[in-house]
């Protein structure tokens, strides 16, 4: 077992209103409706007109890549660095094996418009479009095969958790439905959504948990596998949803008309607006940890979410927290001191944002104890520990994995 060991605590305080989203140059004007990244470097966007971009800085710098069609792009999706598909109008689908140096298109044998993409492996995909098309491949999408959706209503988003369980939701003019399947789309089964209106995206982060947003502000969650959605209060309830990404089973945005976005920390139980700082349509989201997302709308808007990295010894907040003993193993112990009773968030990121480590702890007013056990697959080297409180405060500690 790796030895932990607690070097130069520096402690700090920010409020929410410190983590920001800042716009990043895209370098074009088209609508852009997918954004996808591998890691926290590594990501790419696509939108109208074929438009297809990519960044190795975490967006500094957007560059165009040749897709090869003039098709309004609706969604891209990577699997991993190398392995990527874009879908589109008129059935479109490209593929790359190359992190986009080349993309080449792929067969559909639909002429719908395709919307949505979910893989689980290189393989193993699915893509879901305008009435009811459903596709499925087992080979990288060098095949794909139409699957009986059960329904003629547009499929906006597609997500599996695995070769088996998968869901969409799916609206018509007037409301949203979601439908899971079990046995990697050959079935599908329709389950209750209390929705008035279009549902436009989703996220699972498992065969339980997942959320789906849409049409005047709607979010439902789920920790049942879809058994029951239960309505949720975003706060926006005059703008449509258009995209939602978790990165634990608390922590997730979502983001939609007018530039709004809106964040949680604890599951969804509350919701709290975030200054995008434009009034387009956000189209889609995708975070890669707690510290790091892009949001993408129209006329070419990237923006990106950050949690500023500095360090300072000031402290502004009266929560303070330690971590003994010094070294430990992977479980250690943590005191906390709170300004008030409720949740408090935790989760542990590598120098790259990415999250190795989240979880939720009840703290009451005053001082409380409680235990964390470091992931045992953690490399050696630097991590924050971040600690985010019910009134939005921020606590972190760095830490050494040797």
């Amino acid at each position: 077992m790796k030895n932990l060991y607690i070097l130069a605590f520096l402690t700090f305080a920010l409020t929410t209103n410190a983590q920001t989203w800042t716009p990043q140059t895209s370098g074009t004007t088209n609508d852009i409706y997918g954004v996808s990244f591998a890691d926290a470097n590594n990501g790419w966007a696509a939108g109208f007109t074929g438009t297809i971009l990519h960044t190795i800085d975490g967006g500094t710098t957007w560059l165009p890549q040749t897709s090869g069609v003039t098709t309004h792009l609706r969604f891209i999706f990577f699997v991993d660095l190398m392995n990527g598909w874009a879908t589109g109008d008129a059935g479109v689908i490209l593929h790359t094996a190359n992190g986009g140096i080349v993309w080449t298109a792929q067969t559909s044998n639909v002429s719908a418009n395709l919307r949505s993409i979910s893989f689980v492996d290189p393989n193993n995909g699915w893509i879901g479009g305008i009435g009811g098309v459903l596709l499925k491949t087992i080979d990288g999408g060098t095949t794909w095969t139409s699957l009986n959706s059960t329904t003629t209503n547009a499929i906006r988003f597609i997500c599996f958790t695995d070769l088996n369980n998968g869901w969409y939701d799916h609206s018509s003019v007037t409301a949203g439905f979601v439908n899971n399947s079990v046995n990697g789309g050959t079935n599908w089964n329709a389950q209750t959504v209390p929705a008035n209106g279009s549902l436009y995206a989703m996220d699972m982060l498992n065969v339980n948990t997942g959320w789906t947003v849409g049409a005047g502000g709607t979010i439902f969650s789920t920790i049942n596998g879809g058994g029951l959605w239960t309505s949720q209060n975003s706060t926006v309830s005059t703008v449509a949803l258009r995209g939602v990404d978790f990165v634990s089973s608390n922590i997730g945005w979502a983001v939609g008309d007018s530039g709004k976005i809106v964040a949680t920390t604890n599951g969804g139980t509350t919701w709290a607006q975030q200054t995008s700082g434009v009034l387009n349509f956000l189209r889609c989201v995708n975070f890669v940890s707690a510290s790091a997302g892009w949001a993408v709308g129209d006329g070419g808007t990237i923006l990106k979410y950050s949690t500023p990295t500095v360090i300072t010894e000031s402290q502004t907040s009266k929560n303070e927290c330690s971590i003994f003993p010094n070294p430990t193993t992977s479980n250690f112990s943590v005191h906390y001191t709170a300004e008030q009773n409720g949740e408090l968030n935790y989760f542990l990121e590598d120098l790259t944002g990415r999250t190795v480590l989240s979880g939720i702890q009840f703290v009451e007013k005053g001082e409380s104890n409680f235990s964390i056990c470091i992931p045992c697959d953690c490399n050696k080297g630097i991590y924050y520990l971040y600690f985010i409180s019910s009134d939005q405060k921020i606590v972190g500690k760095k830490i050494v994995v040797e």
